[in-house]
């Protein structure tokens, strides 16, 4: 099994996962044909571009493309794919040149599409922040705005596909022997703000998603943000489990490391005190699918004792995290 993404089998699997499939009504408020998918689409938010580049679907431009390297990192961006602008300030001009098919944002970006919305259609599509009394299991929500995503192309087959094969490399994972030995040890996701606070994520994040589907217990289960998030004191990370691992995600503050060595609130936290802290290489915090299986593909090599850096009692900063 790959460490940090699909084997590279899967993944051929997925890449051939988007052939040609017949349009998908979308509705008459769209403007492209539905004979063919568009050839020209742009993406202003990265959660639905890593989710449209993992299912092989081309992108003409991408908001904050270098960024997106930084945060994101994979599914890679093709040299083909012009950078817009800024999220909430995209280039007008690299726009008309581009002449988009469509444009692809979230409400989170809401403010930006009457800047857009003459040059070509905008679909807002939210992972996160919607309505949802029914609390949909975050891989449920994730899988279906994946084939959202897809339908919006016009192939809706690659989804399908992606997801089929998604969701067997999830079932093998599963049944790793390190995720196995792992139930009953709960894990902890964070990310550090600064040496005083941190972020943690609960069930319904991209991680909780991961850690569901793998059948781990996830040690956040106090009340979140719409994003699966929140922003915490390191106090009260002091009442979690004490066999509880840890999985720091990047970017890590400058000098965080030195500053929490000489922090005895860190100290003396449970799983600082076992040596059971784990840094990651990046992954997409606010990500949806493709994040899940990456987070799942660095959480098994974590715990099968194959990471760089091991586990120790401090973050420690990661080879091509950013700064």
């Amino acid at each position: 099994m790959a460490a940090d993404s699909l084997p590279s089998a899967g993944r051929r699997r997925l890449l051939r996962a988007t052939g040609c499939a017949t349009a998908a009504a979308l509705g008459p408020a769209w403007a492209f044909s539905q004979a063919r998918a568009p050839l020209r689409v742009v993406c202003l938010d990265w959660t639905i571009a890593e989710t449209a580049l993992s299912l092989g679907l081309p992108l003409a431009g991408l908001a904050d493309r270098r960024a997106y390297a930084d945060w994101v990192g994979e599914p890679a961006v093709p040299a083909s794919t012009r950078d817009v602008g800024l999220r909430v300030q995209p280039s007008r001009e690299v726009l008309a040149q581009i002449r988009p098919d469509l444009i692809l944002s979230s409400s989170l970006l809401a403010s930006v599409t009457p800047l857009v919305a003459a040059i070509a259609p905008v679909r807002l599509l939210d992972f996160y922040g919607a309505a949802d009394p029914d609390r949909t299991p975050p891989w449920t929500r994730f899988s279906a705005r994946t084939r959202d995503v897809a339908r919006l192309l016009l192939q809706p087959q690659a989804a399908t596909r992606w997801l089929q094969t998604a969701n067997a490399w999830m079932d093998q994972a599963a049944r790793h022997p390190a995720v196995v030995r792992q139930r009953q040890q709960p894990v902890l996701v964070l990310q550090c703000v600064d040496a005083r606070s941190v972020r943690v994520y609960g069930d319904s994040s991209v991680f909780g998603a991961a850690l569901a589907r793998l059948g781990l217990p996830n040690a956040w289960q106090a009340p979140v943000s719409m994003w699966g998030s929140d922003t915490v004191t390191l106090e009260r990370l002091l009442g979690v489990v004490p066999d509880t691992r840890a999985l720091v995600i990047p970017p890590l503050p400058r000098d965080l490391s030195r500053q929490l060595t000489a922090n005895p609130l860190w100290q003396n936290l449970p799983f600082v005190r076992r040596r059971q802290v784990a840094t990651l290489p990046r992954v997409w915090s606010f990500g949806a699918l493709p994040s899940a299986l990456r987070f799942a593909g660095l959480l098994i090599q974590a715990l099968d004792g194959r990471l760089p850096g091991g586990w120790s009692d401090a973050p420690t900063q990661p080879s091509g995290a950013p700064a």
